[in-house]
């Protein structure tokens, strides 16, 4: 029959055997790799953004964009608390400031707004860190097994599929997979946490 070998979460040596020194080794080593690689994906926009911001738009127009936000908010708790029927004067003429400084502010946005990266390049950043992690991650570690699938009939399907982007034998799973695996596995928790921080906020 079919011989079975036990699986093997951690490392094989070039002739197969296990080397548990070095179990999970590289696992976890490429765990942080992709992780560091997320938390910079995260932040690679607002960074970008902010840095164009800081070169392109002089501090006056910032200052100015901050001042008429804050005249607007103060502006608009006071027309609140105004009467539409009883103090119609001053209801009408705090209304039409509020009319000009948020005309204003829409100038001093679209000024603010032309630092900010296009919908392509606000996309495609976030993807280069991880990009270049796994590129390398794939020429560091080369075709080093990170995990092994048997019995292999069991895995028969997944263990012909997973190895082919890894460019490793079949029943084994390589470094650009894995790495996959855990920029998928990270990006669901930093989603996960998101939807909850959004929930706790609406609450």
């Amino acid at each position: 029959g079919i011989p079975r070998h036990r699986s093997i979460p951690g490392i094989m040596a070039p002739d197969g055997s296990v080397r548990p020194d070095e179990d999970f080794q590289h696992t976890f080593a490429i765990f942080i790799v992709m992780a560091t690689a997320h938390l910079v994906s995260a932040g690679i926009v607002p960074a970008v953004e902010a840095a164009r911001l800081a070169l392109m738009i002089d501090k006056g127009t910032k200052d100015a964009l901050e001042t008429v936000k804050a005249e607007i908010r103060e502006l608009t708790k006071v027309l609140r608390a105004l009467s539409q029927v009883d103090q119609f004067v001053k209801y009408s003429k705090t209304q039409r400031r509020i009319a000009k400084l948020e005309k204003s502010q829409s100038t001093l946005d679209a000024k603010v707004s032309s630092a900010r990266l296009g919908w392509v390049w606000a996309r495609l950043l976030p993807l280069l860190p991880t990009a270049i992690a796994i590129v390398g991650l794939r020429l560091w570690y080369g075709g080093t097994t990170i995990f092994s699938f048997v019995p292999l009939e069991t895995f028969r399907t997944v263990s012909f599929v997973i190895p082919v982007s890894g460019w490793m034998r079949e029943g084994s799973m390589g470094v650009a997979v894995w790495a996959a695996i855990c920029f998928r596995m990270l990006s669901f928790i930093g989603s996960a946490f998101k939807r909850k921080s959004s929930l706790k906020t609406k609450v």
